[in-house]
């Protein structure tokens, strides 16, 4: 497990999908199915390189906190690849018996971004609503940050008392440094 082994390290990991905007690394947080996969592949369809997927590493360099590269595709669903690409039957399934298919950045054409990027921010996709102020971004401030981006962090049930507080020590450096934002999609 890859994200194990990054958080056994110290690195955090966080439970998201990473693009490159004007030399920045953005990186989408979310639940499984909230969209982080399917919006790096939009990202990736209007000229924004991918950097990670699933799973993207954040470490310190020059007193300042940057995103890895890991992922070479994107895991999307279906409906996704139906909208990206049209037919997803040209996507691989990631195994048998998962219905995710592997969406080939490079293959399909698209920018696959290979250096540790400057993270500029963190979008923690939230629940859609079918609301007249849906969509909406809005910044939260540092400690709300702290508390939204914790149950965001890859492999966070496997750590013991020290790794989480060496996570909890990460998060507070990140909230600090980076903006996060909320993101209501409608």
């Amino acid at each position: 497990m890859w994200s194990y082994v990054l958080r056994r390290r110290s690195v955090l990991a966080l439970h998201a999908s990473a693009v490159v905007v004007n030399d920045h690394a953005l990186a989408f947080c979310g639940f499984g199915g909230a969209g982080k996969s399917t919006l790096a592949a939009a990202f990736a369809s209007a000229g924004y390189g991918v950097l990670s997927d699933d799973v993207v590493a954040l470490g310190e360099q020059n007193g300042r906190l940057f995103a890895f590269p890991a992922s070479n595709y994107l895991r999307v669903w279906d409906d996704s690849a139906r909208a990206l690409i049209g037919d997803p039957q040209r996507l691989p399934l990631l195994t048998p018996n998962w219905d995710k298919r592997a969406f080939p950045v490079e293959a399909l054409g698209y920018v696959l971004a290979r250096n540790p990027t400057p993270l500029a921010g963190v979008c923690i996709l939230g629940d859609r609503e079918d609301s007249a102020d849906a969509p909406r971004i809005s910044r939260l401030r540092p400690a709300e940050a702290l508390i939204a981006l914790m149950p965001h962090t890859s492999a966070n049930y496997l750590l013991d008392e020290n790794m989480r507080a060496t996570e909890f020590a990460q998060l507070t450096q990140l909230v600090e440094s980076t903006s996060v934002y909320r993101v209501v999609p409608h």
